[in-house]
């Protein structure tokens, strides 16, 4: 009867704007839902903060919450990738309120911002979720992509028999001011890919800032005369202290395991059959590894099927599929 009159009472809400003041009881809902949609979202306040303080992301304007202050139930989102024309549409319920019309209230409050913010077409991801599938069909969004969440267990440094890098390469660690270099990078190696929307230098600089992620987390591939010809840049993803973690290290129980992602990687058109591809991809896997990961994940739109070839010799297998859908926006 409780969880009934609460679902009322969510349904009846308005989806109001997003306030500095959200920021922890978001973070508790969003570990409640757990792992949805297309976005891992950041595991604690600290670093939810880094990421909704990037650039793009302006949350008062674009994000949505339902319920009281101190317990969030609901949330609506519309990131804006202007230069390639969309938005990108993320939802997430309270578990025991999720149901198929809560949620399509949600996306539609989620599309009408993208339309506010002149978006000619709206991506939105599933995980397989009923209650979203539903949702996704009767708005009429339609397939457009399927992309692969791949995972590598207990990796070593050796964990996927690196090969060497080529001859006439050699790899170096980031460096503090290479946010330009990197945003070049970006976004000639991935133009033309689908969904992918070019970044600018500002938000790279505000990405390199947020935990886990900085210069020291990207490796740089350079041919002899010192220009760039590769990269693979990594995540590590350190337990946040929380009353749960001291209660339980107090009593004897481990740690919480480290986490490793492979946010982006890539060679340069003009290197590309040089073999760099899979001696990247390794360097990446023994730097996590030698950081302490557990585990190491990454993403790949399943076209992609040179990049997939090199992360299943490595070692990667599929353990989730996301498919996404689009609108199209009048």
């Amino acid at each position: 009867m409780y969880q009934a009159r609460q679902a009322a009472r969510v349904h009846n809400h308005h989806a109001r704007p997003y306030t500095a003041q959200d920021l922890e009881p978001f973070a508790a809902l969003l570990q409640r839902i757990g792992p949805h949609g297309h976005l891992d979202w950041p595991a604690s306040p600290r670093e939810l903060k880094a990421y909704l303080d990037a650039p793009r992301v302006q949350p008062r304007q674009n994000l949505f919450v339902t319920g009281q202050r101190c317990r969030l139930t609901a949330y609506a989102f519309a990131y804006p990738e202007l230069n390639i024309d969309r938005a990108v549409i993320g939802v997430g319920v309270e578990p025991e309120l999720a149901d198929t019309n809560l949620t399509r209230q949600l996306i539609d409050r989620a599309l009408d911002r993208a339309r506010e913010q002149g978006a000619k077409v709206a991506h939105l991801a599933d995980d397989k979720n009923p209650t979203r599938t539903n949702a996704i069909r009767q708005i009429g969004f339609k397939p457009v992509a399927r992309m692969l969440r791949m995972s590598l267990s207990n990796p070593s440094p050796d964990a996927s028999k690196p090969s060497p890098i080529p001859n006439g390469f050699s790899l170096r660690r980031g460096k503090q001011d290479e946010a330009t270099l990197l945003t070049s990078m970006q976004n000639e190696v991935f133009e033309g890919s689908w969904g992918y929307s070019p970044n600018s230098v500002e938000e790279v600089e505000a990405r390199l800032r947020m935990p886990g992620t900085g210069p020291e987390n990207l490796l740089i591939v350079e041919d002899d005369h010192g220009r760039a010809a590769a990269f693979n840049w990594t995540r590590i993803a350190p337990p946040e202290p929380t009353p749960d973690t001291h209660a339980n290290t107090s009593q004897g129980n481990p740690e919480p395991e480290l986490i490793g992602y492979i946010q982006m990687t890539g060679v340069l058109p003009d290197y590309r059959g040089a073999g760099l591809g899979s001696s990247t991809v390794a360097a990446g896997v023994a730097q996590l590894a030698n950081a302490g990961a557990k585990e190491i994940h990454l993403e790949v739109i399943q076209a992609n099927k040179p990049a997939l070839h090199i992360y299943t010799r490595a070692g990667f297998k599929t353990h989730q599929i996301i498919d996404w859908y689009e609108l199209a926006l009048a």
